[in-house]
């Protein structure tokens, strides 16, 4: 996703607007198992012996990063996740988010990635890289959108966290988007040294007190 090979790198060439309706690829039934399409996904991703909890937290996470890329990109006019509710049971191809169907109670997992990246003020951490070299300063690009008709201005903060929550990084910049409009920054941090695993964070905090959030492992 950072060198954009996985989809077109100039605007559409159509005469009129286009929705793209499926990006994801990623189903799981309700119980956190893969669907036909997916069953030698998982085991490439986390590995054979995957619990539900980690598929679901996967997909939640990989769902809402894939989202906030083709929403930075522009190139649609509307993006639209295929499968919001529909069916799940053994042997079937797609299957949507619901932990509980009845309840309309949707997975936590989900509901917590897709509702920041699906906010009208978006924002991308184009960054996906397993590790980071210790103690080096390095650039990372943030991009955001405003689907709102008025403008949104704030300040934009990039951190790195530890497994413990606690900030061992931290860099900001104030951000003012047109109204409809775009716009990307490029950041620096200074990896710890100590080696760990890590959260890296870019959050939008909107003047009216909203925020938006793009987390990377």
């Amino acid at each position: 996703l950072e060198r954009r090979t996985g989809g077109p790198r100039e605007a559409l060439p159509a005469a009129r607007a286009t929705i793209l309706n499926e990006y994801g690829w990623l189903w799981l039934r309700r119980d956190g198992e893969p669907t036909v399409l997916t069953e030698k996904l998982y085991p490439k991703l986390l590995g054979p012996g995957s619990t539900k909890d980690e598929r679901l937290e996967l997909n939640a996470y990989l769902l809402g990063a894939k989202t906030e890329y083709w929403r930075a990109h522009r190139n649609y006019a509307g993006i639209l996740h295929f499968v919001y509710l529909t069916c799940s049971y053994p042997g079937v191809f797609t299957a949507d988010h619901f932990e509980d169907v009845k309840a309309l109670k949707l997975n936590p997992w989900f509901e917590d990635y897709m509702s920041e990246a699906m906010k009208p003020l978006g924002v991308y951490l184009n960054f996906f890289q397993p590790a980071l070299e210790a103690g080096k300063s390095r650039s990372f690009r943030v991009m955001m959108v405003n689907d709102l008709y008025e403008p949104a201005k704030g300040e934009l903060r990039l951190t790195l966290e530890g497994e413990d929550g606690r900030e061992v990084a931290r860099a900001a910049s104030p951000f003012e988007v047109a109204p409809l409009g775009t716009l990307t920054r490029d950041l620096d941090l200074v990896a710890p040294s100590a080696p760990g695993r890590y959260r890296l964070k870019a959050t939008a905090e909107n003047a009216d007190g909203s925020h938006t959030l793009s987390r990377r492992k």
